[in-house]
């Protein structure tokens, strides 16, 4: 199971135990999370906002909503329009969050979203690398070409661009936080290459000190010199004519072009050169094939002027279509003589990952869900469909469906989810053939009756619980997301029967979380 949906497990718990069992549920959440002081160091903490938007830990969060008697907990399921990729897919990634929880109390009703942060990746905080920034000589200079990583970045990412100037402001606001996230060790990074190309010291003032390192790799031996590599490559789209011109502007040109038809022979493709007429064949490519024969010797003029420890020769007709450009080239040459002397941010060594109830508006309450019954027949014809075709392929997540659809059917030996009980389940999957994995991962699934017992489930809730956990296999690598069959056409059913899975299983999975008084 999905930490997330444990948590909204134990919150709607929380918000509908009797008093009774309310003492006891909060003890046995908070021996397994922090749930007094949100992003505390070196553990994971739940909280959310309470109605005057002030943040509470878990349990205090939860009493505000029972001095209002809370009438009902409803999740629902809302696959958000504005995802490019289908739901079930989308669940690979961090963050995607798509189910909203409503809180109906006599007093009125409240709709949350379940958000998860981390603590940052290093120990530097934004207004400590714009003091990193601003202590180099000159900073001015170095905020312009902070901007640019920024932008290219967010270019990259189909991010809007941000405000010309407002890189140093930019990184030290909410909006601008993910990107420093992601990006402050290439930013100190850009600092240090900038320092080495106008030959000027890199910064680093002493109470900052602390936060990078000195690397303790060099990809070169004790007094070897970093080796200076060719770069050559196109930037624009290069004619036939242009091409030839720059092949017979180098004093080697007859090697490259050796070169370039000894790769065509010993990996064969679309392309075909004649070497001793090769002008004549460049003329006769296609444009798209014309602009990979560009990139091919671009190559092969690299690595003869490696090999002869010259230059390329630029016509003055193409210096604005081949790249790398004048200050380009001294970055080139920067990053390889920074290798060892380089400087890390040093690494968070007190991480903190934080799940909050954060209060959304929500235009009404949700249309009532289909029945549980239906919600759940539904679901049992996902399993046995995404089953069949798990089986046909020959792949290991077959037993996963079957699994979950026996579960589901809450034909199991009756006990009262004790030690015992769980032998008795396990030897009936023994009879029935189910593997040592799928019994270690049932296992591992039982032992959350002991929070649905206090939280109050029915015995058939608990096991379509388990079912749940069972069925829900999508994820990233490794999962039943990260699969591809042939022909096109079967893949085509892998996704159509994952899709239809997806939305049963949650659609389901969020009328067990809920209820009503």
């Amino acid at each position: 199971m999905k930490r997330n949906d444990y948590i909204k497990l134990l919150s709607g718990g929380l918000l509908q135990v009797p008093e009774s069992k309310f003492q006891q549920l909060s003890t046995f959440i908070e021996q397994r999370f922090e749930v007094q002081e949100l992003r505390k160091p070196q553990t994971v903490s739940i909280g959310g906002q309470a109605p005057d938007h002030q943040y509470l830990g878990l349990i205090e969060w939860a009493k505000v909503f029972r001095k209002e008697n809370v009438e009902s907990v409803t999740y629902f399921y809302s696959a958000l329009s504005e995802k490019q990729l289908p739901a079930h897919m989308a669940a690979a990634f961090a963050g995607v969050e798509d189910v909203i929880f409503n809180i109906k109390t006599s007093v009125q009703d409240y709709f949350y979203i379940l958000q998860t942060r981390y603590s940052p990746s290093n120990e530097i905080t934004p207004e400590q690398l714009a003091e990193l920034v601003n202590a180099q000589p000159n900073p001015a200079a170095e905020w312009i070409r902070i901007e640019e990583v920024i932008q290219k970045s967010h270019e990259l990412n189909s991010l809007p661009r941000i405000a010309e100037g407002s890189a140093e402001a930019y990184l030290q606001s909410p909006a601008g936080y993910q990107t420093f996230e992601w990006q402050a060790g290439d930013l100190v990074k850009e600092l240090q290459l900038n320092a080495i190309i106008n030959e000027t010291e890199f910064v680093i003032p002493e109470p900052l000190t602390h936060l990078l390192q000195p690397s303790s790799f060099s990809f070169y031996n004790e007094g070897e010199e970093a080796r200076e590599y060719t770069y050559l490559y196109p930037v624009e789209e290069i004619s036939a004519a242009e091409l030839i011109s720059l092949i017979e502007a180098q004093p080697f040109a007859e090697e490259a072009i050796l070169k370039l038809d000894s790769s065509l022979k010993e990996y064969p493709n679309d392309y075909t050169l004649d070497a001793s007429r090769w002008k004549e064949s460049f003329q006769h490519f296609p444009a798209d094939q014309l602009q990979s024969m560009a990139n091919l010797m671009c190559r092969f003029i690299c690595e003869c002027c490696d090999e002869k420890k010259v230059k390329p020769i630029i016509p003055a007709s193409l210096k604005s279509k081949l790249g790398p450009d004048e200050l380009e080239a001294k970055r080139i040459v920067a990053r390889g003589k920074l290798d060892r002397s380089q400087y890390f941010l040093s690494p968070n060594t007190q991480p903190w990952e934080a799940n909050t109830f954060e209060r959304i508006d929500h235009p009404a309450v949700p249309e009532a869900s289909a029945p549980e019954e239906e919600l759940k027949a539904t679901l049992q014809q996902a399993l046995k469909d995404t089953g069949a075709f798990a089986a046909k392929n020959n792949s290991s997540f077959a037993e996963a469906f079957q699994l979950a659809d026996y579960l589901l059917t809450g034909l199991l030996p009756e006990g009262n989810f004790d030690e015992a009980h769980k032998e008795k389940i396990i030897q009936e999957l023994k009879e029935f053939g189910f593997s040592d994995r799928a019994i270690e991962n049932f296992s591992n699934v039982f032992y959350y009756a002991e929070e649905l017992l206090i939280i109050g489930w029915k015995r058939q809730e608990i096991y379509a619980f388990f079912a749940c956990s069972m069925a829900d296999v999508f994820g990233g690598m490794g999962s039943w997301n990260d699969q591809y069959f042939e022909p096109e056409e079967e893949n085509i059913t892998y996704q159509e029967l994952s899709g239809a899975l997806f939305n049963a299983l949650k659609k389901y999975f969020v009328v067990l979380l809920s209820f009503q008084k």
